[in-house]
């Protein structure tokens, strides 16, 4: 969790404001992906950063500096580094993804990957019956 919630704060950081699409968290069974809008920059590869001695090149240093004061992040430039740190302790595959619109941080679920809960043909099967929910004066809905 900690380090799904310092990717999401890394994307806002650094996203681009001049690009009109949004941040996007997307949950799957098998992954959740947090896509940023904001080029990775050329001079660096997210990896430099594992070590901790790579600096940040802040795009937004405003909300960086926001977010740092409201203790949402540590320090500059030790995002990346933390999140493969969490991920590794936690024995979760994460991936970071240069785009050509973008950058994006993938979290592998572990119980996914390894075919835990998963029936044949890689799809978990709904429950025979559904339950329904009747609001007040509205016809009834699936939850």
């Amino acid at each position: 969790m900690r380090a799904i919630s310092e990717a999401i704060g890394n994307s806002l950081c650094h996203r681009d404001f001049e690009n009109p699409k949004g941040n996007e968290v997307a949950i799957f069974k098998d992954r959740i992906e947090i896509y940023n809008p904001g080029l990775f920059p050329k001079e660096v590869n997210p990896e430099d950063f594992f070590t901790g001695h790579e600096k940040s090149i802040l795009r937004n240093s405003l909300i960086a500096e926001t977010m740092y004061k409201s203790k949402d992040i540590e320090r500059w430039g030790s995002g990346i580094k933390r999140i493969h740190d969490e991920c590794v302790a936690a024995g979760v595959k994460v991936e970071f993804k240069r785009l050509k619109t973008g950058f994006e941080v993938v979290f592998y679920r572990p119980r996914w990957e390894e075919g835990k809960g998963l029936e044949e043909g890689g799809q978990k099967r709904w429950p025979e019956k559904v339950a329904r929910k009747s609001l007040p004066g509205k016809q009834s809905s699936w939850i």
